[in-house]
């Protein structure tokens, strides 16, 4: 049985994805990618990650109404998620604390900032 966590990744920006899915990767995580946050919901009731990474601004359903109907829905209440976002604006910080994110970060993303966040929460679940 595999002891690797499983990371989804939501962003419409592919080159987003393809970084952090090498990160991701190379500390030995499952990664898996969609690009709107329709294809991501789905994604994660099928796969039941670990964790979710998802950027606010995503086409078809946003990343604060993911983490909503994550955050409301007993079987998937437990995936910890991570939004970010490239807008500096105190209004998505707050919709991200509200909507009962675990984590936000700003865009550009630093790595290593990222991965902490990411280990912590997986270590405290």
């Amino acid at each position: 049985m595999s002891t690797r966590k499983k990371i989804i990744v939501i962003d419409d920006d592919k080159t987003t994805i393809t970084m952090l899915t090498m990160i991701l990767t190379k500390e030995n995580y499952l990664v898996m990618s969609a690009l709107d946050g329709e294809e991501g919901l789905e994604m994660i009731k099928s796969e039941l990650p670990d964790l979710v990474v998802s950027d606010v601004l995503i086409p078809k359903i946003d990343g604060i109404d993911i983490c909503e109907k994550i955050k409301k829905d007993p079987y998937l209440s437990h995936i910890k998620v991570i939004l970010m976002t490239a807008i500096k604006n105190i209004m998505i910080q707050k919709e991200a604390r509200t909507c009962g994110a675990d984590g936000f970060i700003e865009k550009p993303t630093d790595s290593r900032q990222l991965l902490t966040m990411i280990k912590n929460l997986l270590e405290a679940s």
